[in-house]
């Protein structure tokens, strides 16, 4: 999993940076793959009592993308639950194990735009297990509700980092030399 940086010292694979943060997110949040459904905190109108859900129907695609569910239109957010409804039924594990797995995918993607915006490893490993660690996210990864807001922050992450241009196909665009 090591290999030799242009100077001869060694450095760490991306594998293991990702595989790091992917596993310590995991960890930290496995406890809330026991919890149950806050049916009083609007698990019940998202989850339990969401007819759209309940079966993967040209009618509920149709629904999920053009209706709003409290007033939030969030269509990716319901129809991860309808995957989650598709594998698990109505055990709040699944629901919650995906709720999960998001995060620790996203605090992938902190590593990714971190290393894309042209700092070093081990500066993007920190970024991303302070936001794998943050309290903030405590409420986003342990409700199933607030699902909303792990899809959301997912969407545009990967765009988040400049693009190369055609013009100075160096990586990041940051580092360029313009001549």
């Amino acid at each position: 999993m090591m290999g030799y940086d242009l100077k001869g010292g060694r450095s760490w694979s991306p594998v293991v940076f990702y595989a790091a943060i992917f596993v310590l997110a995991v960890l930290l949040y496995w406890k809330s793959t026991g919890f149950e459904f806050l049916g009083s905190w609007d698990d019940d109108e998202y989850v339990l009592n969401n007819v759209y859900i309940f079966s993967f129907t040209l009618s509920n695609l149709k629904a999920i993308f053009t209706k709003t569910v409290l007033g939030n239109y969030a269509p990716l957010h319901i129809l991860s639950y309808s995957l989650d409804r598709a594998l698990w039924g109505l055990d709040p594990r699944g629901f919650h194990l995906t709720n999960v797995i998001l995060h620790a995918l996203n605090a992938c993607l902190v590593f990714a735009v971190v290393v894309r915006l042209g700092s070093k490893r081990w500066v993007a490993f920190a970024a991303a297990l302070l936001f794998a660690v943050h309290p903030l996210n405590v409420e986003n990864v342990a409700w199933v509700a607030e699902r909303k807001t792990i899809t959301t922050a997912m969407t545009p992450m990967p765009t988040a980092a400049p693009a190369e241009s055609a013009s100075c196909p160096c990586a990041p665009v940051t580092r360029c030399r313009q001549t």
